[in-house]
C-alpha cells in the first residue's frame, strides 16, 4: 500500500488510482519537499510504492547552519597540512576557529597531531600557538621502526584518539565540522550522524589524485573543497597578500 508524506496511506485500487500522483504532488506541496522520488518495492503479489522525501529546510540547514547551532571541530593535522601544501597555501589557524565560530557556538576545537618525541620538530610552535589559542591538541609519540629495506620510519595516526573524541561529543553538539579528507573517518561520520549530528568535511577534489577519499566524500551530509576557502582561512603576510606556500 502507497504512504503519503504525511504519514497516512493511500489505496492503490478503483477510482482512486488515478489520483495517487495528485495526492503525493500535494502532500509534497504541503510539506515544503524539494524533491520525491518513486520507488518500487515487491511485497509477495503486491506492489508498494514509497515516498523519498527529501525536506527543503533540511537541506538548508545544512548549507547554512543557524547561530545557535553547537559545533565541534575536529582537524587531522597532518591531513589538512598535506592539502595546504598541495594547494599552494598556509593555514592561518586563527581564522580557521574564526570562521567555524560564525558557524554557531563552538563548543570545541580539537588538532590531532603525531609528534616525535626527543627531537625539535617544525610542528612545535604550531602546536604551542594552538595551546595558547582556543584549541585542544592531541598528540602522541611516533613509532619508530625499520623497514624492509633497513631504512628507519616513523608512522603515527590519531585515528583512534579522534573517533573516540568525536563520539563523546556527538551527543552535545548539532555539527561536527571535519578537516581531512582519509576515508578511514567514513564509518565514524556515519555513526555520529545516526546521533543527528550533520558532519561537514573540509578537503579537496581539486589536486590529482583527489585528497578526500571518495566514500568519505559521499558520506557526508556537506563537502567543501579547502580551494574554494583559501580567501577565508588562508594566511596573508604583512602586506595584506596571501601566503603563497604552506610551510
Amino acid at each position: 500500500m502507497p504512504f503519503a508524506a504525511n504519514g497516512g496511506s493511500i489505496e492503490n485500487s478503483g477510482h482512486q488510482k488515478s489520483d495517487y500522483w495528485h495526492n503525493i504532488a500535494r502532500c509534497a506541496d504541503d510539506c515544503r519537499l524539494e524533491t520525491f522520488q518513486q520507488m518500487s518495492i515487491q511485497n509477495g503479489s503486491e506492489r508498494q510504492f514509497v515516498l523519498i522525501l527529501k525536506s527543503k529546510e533540511r537541506r538548508q540547514s545544512l548549507v547554512s547552519p543557524g547561530k545557535t547551532d553547537r559545533v565541534a571541530l575536529f582537524v587531522d593535522g597532518p591531513n589538512l597540512h598535506a592539502t595546504a601544501k598541495i594547494l599552494g597555501f598556509d593555514i592561518d589557524y586563527k581564522r580557521l576557529r574564526d570562521e567555524i565560530k560564525s558557524r554557531g557556538t563552538l563548543v570545541r576545537a580539537l588538532y590531532y597531531t603525531a609528534v616525535i618525541e626527543h627531537e625539535y620538530s617544525s610542528i612545535r610552535p604550531l602546536i604551542d600557538w594552538l595551546d595558547y589559542n582556543g584549541y585542544t591538541v592531541v598528540t602522541k609519540a611516533t613509532k619508530e621502526f625499520i623497514d624492509i629495506t633497513g631504512r628507519r620510519k616513523l608512522k603515527g595516526n590519531m585515528h583512534v584518539e579522534l573517533a573516540v573524541d568525536a563520539m563523546e561529543l556527538a551527543e552535545r553538539v548539532d555539527e561536527i565540522v571535519l578537516f581531512s579528507g582519509d576515508g578511514a573517518f567514513c564509518s565514524l561520520v556515519e555513526a555520529v550522524q545516526r546521533r543527528g549530528v550533520r558532519v561537514t568535511v573540509i578537503s579537496t577534489i581539486a589536486s590529482e589524485p583527489p585528497v578526500i577519499a571518495d566514500e568519505l566524500r559521499r558520506q557526508a551530509d556537506v563537502f567543501l573543497d579547502l580551494v574554494r576557502l583559501q580567501s577565508k582561512l588562508g594566511r596573508v603576510d604583512g602586506t595584506g597578500r596571501r601566503a603563497g606556500r604552506a610551510s
